[in-house]
């Protein structure tokens, strides 16, 4: 009776999460599968009891046998779980970006009889990271590239960005300059300036601008529009 009461619980749990759970039976390799894979991935409903082939076949072939490999381990050394990420094919021919992770049950005897499964969609977690990537190197490319001093500081004027034409015109190593390294380079008359406008613009959330003389590698004052 408590096990059909556990068995009950575990089909309920499976309902109403949004990921998509397997049952996977170690003894006779039975796959049970909860209705919300056939929702994630766009399959037609049919009977809920499959094979491991059935959930083998949709891996990315480049990420399929690292992730047999991974849990045939993991049922070999009587691990408790295990997880992995991989992408898996849904109905319409695309991948999906999956966080598998596994639990793994085991007899008296420490035998292990049975896995649960848990797959998470992350598509978009992962999608957002490329892109964020592809901006911030698209970034870097043009500061690097312009023929001007550019950087990028925190409010309280902490740099942690600056390109390499910075070092080429002060002479000043790039990491020696971040942080507040760099105020040394700057005229004291300009220093005094660029508190005044600096603190004036952050709080009240507007642009600058802002004539300031710059140390050049020769010790030089050079006029610099910031």
């Amino acid at each position: 009776v408590e096990l059909s009461r556990s068995e009950e619980r575990f089909r309920l749990v499976s309902s109403v999460t949004n990921d998509a759970i397997c049952d996977w039976n170690l003894l006779n390799n039975e796959v049970w599968l909860s209705d919300n894979f056939f929702t994630l991935f766009g399959y037609p409903p049919k009977l809920n009891i499959a094979n491991r082939d059935y959930w083998v076949t949709k891996i990315h072939p480049e990420d399929r046998h690292k992730v047999e490999k991974r849990v045939d381990q993991a049922i070999k050394n009587n691990e408790k779980q295990w997880d992995a990420e991989y992408r898996f094919k849904k109905a319409n021919g695309e991948y999906a970006h999956i966080l598998d992770r596994g639990y793994i049950m085991h007899d008296e005897n420490q035998r292990p009889v049975r896995m649960l499964c848990s797959m998470l969609d992350v598509t978009k977690l992962r999608r957002a990271e490329e892109e964020a990537v592809s901006q911030l190197e698209h970034s870097r490319f043009l500061a690097e590239t312009m023929p001007l001093m550019v950087w990028t500081a925190k409010p309280d004027g902490e740099v942690d960005f600056f390109n390499n034409h910075f070092e080429q015109f002060t002479g000043l190593p790039l990491q020696d300059g971040k942080g507040k390294g760099w105020k040394r380079l700057l005229h004291e008359e300009s220093m005094l300036q660029l508190r005044k406008v600096g603190h004036e613009a952050i709080t009240q959330r507007k642009d600058f601008s802002l004539e300031i003389m710059i140390r050049r590698h020769d010790g030089e004052y050079r006029w610099h529009l910031l």
